[in-house]
């Protein structure tokens, strides 16, 4: 839970000082139970557009991460 918050957080502020603010909104969404990992997406998808490769990759990961977590229980 605690990286969860790092993430996103982190991410919203990357996206806020770079002056992508919706990005950064929809970013901040991803603290939503049911919709949290389509805004994550979201996020990711458009940080590739904006060539935002490394930071781009990170919620992506985190998403993967929680799958693989999920089946293994």
């Amino acid at each position: 839970m605690v990286l969860l918050i790092i993430v996103i957080l982190f991410v919203a502020i990357f996206c806020f000082v770079h002056k992508l603010i919706i990005i950064g909104i929809i970013s901040l969404l991803g603290f939503s139970k049911q919709f949290g990992w389509v805004a994550l997406t979201i996020t990711s998808l458009s940080l590739f557009v904006k060539g935002f490769w490394y930071i781009a990759i990170i919620p992506l990961l985190l998403i993967i991460w929680n799958l693989i977590g999920l089946k293994e229980v």
